[in-house]
């Protein structure tokens, strides 16, 4: 896909800077414009995909793509959740997540329908050696109407609409509200990646049939929320997961309210996960932290 030339310059500027490498106009045999590219996503990868950043025969998509793909931190969490033979990628982009589903399995699917992504994650895939899962471009619309069954379904609806980022589930694309029912009768486990910033009461609001939600923060930064679907999980729960170190803290959603103090041997403050879950009081409440007032997370 990138000439031998123009692969060489790239891995011997991976730390130039990009705009004064465009500035140099043209150099023989080299594609600078593409070589700038990959460099510039290869930088913005570095520590997010470093398995990816030092593979001479990755190429990499238009740096939207890998601004919104999934580090390898919660790729590989992802796909330690649940054990299974199948799986079905409907929203594949540059195929990070896929690439670790893979891993666990004996065969996949990867749905995109951008057809030069699907072209591109193929590329990487076999440079990987990858070679359990199967490409189709298509939309998850459409891909579902052939009513395939996977043990597991995972969707990362995007959250671009026009050029501007959205949030609510009905606005991104595509609407998890609107094939919900679907998923359900394609698959027994379905994970969707949602924006953090998403309201755990609105989402559940709009999509009741899901039973867990996972909150994932790495190095205390938080950095996806996941809602989860079990066929036979009973009790809704949710989850704060702190990836780096790894610390998992799960509850039943209720409201709890910790008991107040003032000031004592310690201020503790905690993780941006536990908290964005609301699940703060309940951890207070189990470690028998005192909060310091009622419109605080101090404790």
């Amino acid at each position: 896909m990138i000439d031998k030339a123009t692969k060489n310059f790239i891995m011997q500027n991976l730390e130039a800077d990009v705009s004064k490498l465009l500035l140099k106009g043209k150099i023989e045999d080299v594609d600078v414009k593409a070589a700038a590219g990959q460099i510039h996503a290869r930088q913005k990868s570095k520590s997010k995909l470093p398995f990816l950043y030092n593979d001479p025969d990755i190429v990499f998509p238009a740096g939207l793509s890998v601004e919104q793909s999934s580090s390898y931190l919660t790729a590989e969490f992802k796909a330690g959740i649940f054990t299974y033979d199948s799986f079905c990628d409907l929203t594949g982009g540059f195929g990070i997540d896929s690439m670790f589903f893979a891993k666990n399995c004996s065969k996949g699917v990867f749905i995109e329908s951008n057809p030069e992504l699907i072209e591109l994650a193929k590329h990487n895939f076999n440079v990987l050696g990858i070679n359990n899962v199967e490409f189709e471009n298509i939309n998850a619309e459409e891909f579902l109407k052939n009513n395939k069954k996977f043990d597991l379904i995972y969707v990362d609806p995007s959250r671009r609409k026009e050029g501007s980022k959205v949030f609510r589930l009905e606005d991104c694309e595509p609407d998890v509200t609107q094939i919900f029912h679907e998923l359900q009768k394609n698959a027994e486990n379905i994970i969707i990646k949602v924006s953090p910033m998403l309201d755990i009461n609105a989402v559940i609001n709009d999509l009741p049939q899901i039973n867990h939600i996972k909150i994932i923060s790495v190095e205390n930064e938080c950095k996806e929320m996941l809602l989860i679907y079990e066929k036979d999980r009973e009790m809704f729960t949710v989850e704060a997961v702190e990836l780096s170190p790894m610390h998992a803290f799960e509850f039943e959603y209720v409201s709890i309210e910790a008991a107040l103090s003032l000031p004592l041997t310690y201020l503790y403050e905690p993780n941006v996960a536990l908290m964005k879950s609301g699940g703060a009081d309940i951890y207070a409440q189990k470690y028998n932290l005192k909060k310091l007032h009622k419109f605080t997370h101090l404790y």
